[in-house]
């Protein structure tokens, strides 16, 4: 992400045709607007974090909608109503105000759709350590799940989050561990790192990517599909 502003000025610059975008919560908005206003036809993909005016060529996302309710919908089959809520401190800033998120984002969506069927959940955010290392405080997790009304399931709003978790309670509380259903999401590598393995949201990239290029392609051609 440092090195956004440099890569965007080289694109301004250079003769490519096309951009593929993500995480755009990063780049500046005036950027994209101006690199789209020099020809260039912007794609936003997997998510999309900035305000619809963008003039992005088109969008390529996750359902992170579907992919909540996959989580909430199992998380009730087990009978789970309080959950803890794990994720990057700027996750869980738009969890708690979800007003200040202008996209339709994975905290603000999941804490809709539990709330909507009469869940209750609260948060704790992890920590990274020099931009390389991601943390949790394991004195804070552990007292959230010491409470009278404690939670009795976790949802890492990435999987590392829910890695950690896991791990806290395998070295420190395996009782707890037995019984608490951990739910992670992306599923990356991280999903399989403990054990027993995580259940975790695929968000499709496959299929993701190519749509993404089946888009480009058309819109090279003239014949770009909505």
């Amino acid at each position: 992400h440092p090195q956004a502003d440099a890569l965007l000025t080289q694109a301004w610059y250079s003769d490519m045709q096309c951009m593929i975008v993500h995480a755009t919560r990063f780049v500046s908005e005036t950027r994209l607007e101006n690199l789209a206003g020099s020809g260039k036809q912007l794609f936003g993909v997997v998510d999309w974090q900035l305000p619809p005016d963008v003039p992005f060529a088109a969008r390529v996302l996750s359902d992170y909608r579907h992919g909540c309710e996959l989580v909430c919908r199992h998380l009730r089959e087990l009978g789970h109503q309080h959950i803890l809520i794990i994720g990057t401190e700027m996750q869980i800033y738009f969890l708690r105000y979800p007003e200040m998120d202008l996209s339709t984002s994975l905290p603000r969506t999941m804490r809709e759709i539990w709330e909507a069927e009469g869940g209750t959940w609260q948060a704790l955010n992890s920590e990274s350590v020099a931009d390389t290392r991601d943390t949790l405080d394991a004195d804070n997790f552990l007292r959230i799940l010491d409470e009278p009304d404690a939670p009795t399931a976790i949802v890492g709003l990435r999987d590392v989050e829910a890695s950690l978790a896991q791990r806290i309670l395998s070295q420190q509380r395996p009782d707890l561990a037995r019984n608490m259903a951990i739910v992670g999401y992306f599923d990356t590598p991280w999903s399989v790192a403990g054990h027993p393995p995580i259940t975790s949201v695929n968000l499709n990239l496959e299929e993701i990517a190519r749509r993404t290029i089946e888009v480009i392609d058309d819109s090279l051609a003239g014949k770009l599909t909505d």
